[in-house]
């Protein structure tokens, strides 16, 4: 009843961001290493398994909220693939659709369910949905375990996360059993820790309760089953071996159509040159008219401006010789009373070149020496525009017979090209028409064929689904037979943890090892005290490290509820001296080469049973290099740079 990371997806806006988790066989690396420099998103790797497993919040660097829009974690429960998917965008959201499927499969058609994050408790929910594979989904917590009438909360996913996630703040945080926190907490925790031995009080009847749920859950999927493959047989779905063989024979064919239908269009493109000279003289027809167009345009513009200033100058030669007319046939004066003697004045207009008023002789050019330098100046200019405006007129005329040539040139050469073009192109337009049509009948009838293997595949993942959850079963009724021939207590558990506590810290060299001891509370101490009371953060970065794999080992040696993986961020912290600085008892450099020894020996040994180890670090030792699957440089002229590759500003 153990969970595998097998690859962890972040979905992007332009592009995806892969981690694998797969060893040279394909299979989940039961120590996978994600090493690298600081600020390049190792410890968001383990937050966004964290987050897909239903944990409270993703990241939320700049980076990632820039460039993420999901996260997808391939994994196998009880020997079935499955992926589950959440949106990471702005806020954490609020479900989950599991796949039944693998990351590459995601495009294929496969059945999906959408399950809630909150409430927990609901059976609709991603908790409930990991905790049934697990084995532990319907374990009750009390909030005060002495009490029958104690309130009960049904186990959540993050319960179990907490044992499941060493995170880089507890190596240190002297709260490792959350013993600083309310006591409700402290004791929903314990009591998990209990259940990791199937020593929780509620055992029995939780396994009980889950050998009936899996056993209904056998039952729907079995008639699930039943019906499609009553579904296949009466539709006579033929074989799958069979399917096979004609979409190979249809690709194949495809791949021949393909070919041909790429030499006939080589032959096409050949032919083409020869019309080089027709399309040339079209191509120069269609420029000449164009230029001849623009040309024409530009001198009916320039004709209609022209016009107006001729009219304008007209009017004013009218204004001029009106004026200079008026003048004479009209008194200026126009006086009728003389203004001395106030007796009028009669005009006999004998004279008509002398003064009405004082009778002197007047200049016959006084008054029209203005007027006829202005008239002679405007009638030179209206008879120049009125030349310019002939030769427009003119060369508007001669661009009009050009353009009407030009453009039955361009008719007469696109003419020809397509009487040259169409002789040539026809053959092959037929064979290219018709080897069209024929492409689309093969690739009918392949996707056709791809619908009937897809139904194949559906029904072998049902198979499959249906026979990991026999399995699971079977576990969970052995651990039921167990859990009621031994009687496992809280003592026993103690004893045993306290042991491999003491076998882990020796592996890894601690300092000075004596009087190993956990309290009745899993508190664990050394040299006779409290581990948050030694004085050292190298010494409980040590303590936290053993206590979480003593709990992990032995639960999973002893086929207890974990659920078989375990996460740390930076192991080697507070065991490294910074540089320039004199390290303590903690910091020997056999310390933290210890600690990885004993990882690889748990790895590689047959003790692991099915289980992962995944560790986040800055610099493992050399030795552990063979199980790095990802190496972040920080350093974007040696890529990959991070988990998010190209956000190197």
């Amino acid at each position: 009843m153990t969970i595998a990371v097998r690859r962890l997806r972040l979905q992007g806006v332009a592009r995806n961001y892969d981690v694998s988790f797969l060893g040279p066989d394909d299979e989940p690396a039961r120590l996978a290493v994600i090493a690298g420099q600081i600020s390049t998103g190792k410890t968001s790797v383990l937050e966004f398994i964290s987050y897909c497993l239903g944990g409270a919040d993703f990241p939320h660097h700049p980076e990632v909220r820039s460039r993420v829009r999901s996260a997808q974690l391939e994994c196998e429960l009880q020997g079935a693939r499955f992926v589950i998917e959440r949106a990471a965008v702005q806020l954490p959201s609020r479900s989950a659709v599991v796949h039944s499927c693998t990351i590459d499969e995601l495009d294929e058609p496969h059945p999906q369910r959408e399950l809630t994050i909150s409430p927990p408790s609901s059976d609709e929910s991603l908790s409930q949905f990991l905790l049934g594979h697990f084995g532990i989904a319907h374990v009750v917590l009390r909030e005060a375990p002495t009490q029958d009438a104690s309130a009960v909360d049904k186990l959540s996913i993050r319960d179990v996360l907490r044992v499941m996630f060493l995170e880089n703040s507890d190596l240190d945080s002297r709260n490792l059993l959350l013993e600083r926190n309310q006591p409700v907490v402290r004791l929903k925790h314990e009591q998990v820790l209990d259940l990791m031995f199937w020593a929780h009080d509620n055992s029995a009847a939780s396994l009980a309760a889950e050998v009936r749920a899996l056993a209904q859950q056998i039952a729907e999927r079995t008639r699930d089953l039943e019906a499609i493959e009553a579904f296949m047989a009466e539709q006579r779905i033929p074989a799958l071996d069979v399917i096979d063989e004609q979409i190979t024979d249809l690709e194949e064919e495809e791949r021949t159509l393909d070919a041909r239908l790429s030499t006939i269009e080589a032959q096409m493109d050949a032919e083409a040159a020869f019309g080089d000279e027709q399309r040339s003289a079209y191509q120069d027809a269609a420029s000449r008219s164009r230029r001849l167009s623009n040309q024409l345009r530009d001198a009916r513009t320039q004709l209609d401006r022209l016009l107006a200033l001729g009219a304008q100058y007209e009017q004013d030669i009218k204004k001029l010789v009106f004026a200079k007319e008026a003048s004479r046939l009209f008194d200026p004066l126009s006086i009728e009373v003389c203004p001395w003697c106030l007796q009028p004045i009669s005009n006999s207009g004998s004279d008509a070149d002398a003064c009405f008023v004082c009778h002197q002789p007047l200049d016959s050019d006084h008054d029209d020496v203005d007027l006829d330098r202005e008239l002679r100046a405007i009638r030179s200019r209206h008879k120049e525009l009125v030349g310019y405006l002939e030769e427009i007129r003119t060369s508007e005329d001669r661009l009009d017979a050009e353009m009407q040539a030009a453009t039955e040139d361009q008719r007469r050469a696109q003419v020809a090209f397509d009487a040259a073009m169409r002789g040539r192109f026809s053959p092959y337009m037929t064979q290219r028409d018709a080897l069209l049509e024929e492409l689309g009948r093969v690739g009918a009838s392949a996707a056709e064929f791809r619908r009937l293997r897809n139904m194949h595949v559906s029904r072998d993942r049902r198979r499959q689904e249906l026979g990991a959850l026999r399995q699971q079963l079977a576990d969970v009724s052995a651990a039921q037979l167990a859990a009621a021939t031994a009687n496992v207590t809280r003592s026993s558990i103690l004893d045993d943890l306290t042991t491999r506590l003491t076998a882990i810290l020796g592996d890894f060299h601690f300092p000075k090892l004596t009087e190993v001891a956990l309290g009745q509370r899993f508190v664990p101490s050394v040299r006779g005290v409290r581990y948050d009371q030694l004085g050292s953060a190298g010494a409980m970065t040590l303590i936290a490290l053993a206590w979480y794999l003593a709990v992990f080992e032995k639960s999973a040696e002893g086929g207890g509820a974990h659920p078989g993986l375990l996460m740390i961020d930076s192991p080697q912290k507070n065991l490294v001296p910074a540089s320039g600085i004199v390290g303590d008892d903690y910091q020997a450099p056999a310390i933290a080469r210890g600690v990885y020894q004993h990882l690889v020996e748990w790895a590689e040994g047959q003790r692991s049973n099915g289980t992962q180890l995944i560790i986040v670090d800055n610099d493992p030792p050399e030795f552990a290099n063979q199980f790095v699957v990802a190496r972040y440089s920080g350093d974007p002229a040696s890529p990959p740079y991070g988990l998010i590759d190209d956000a190197v500003e």
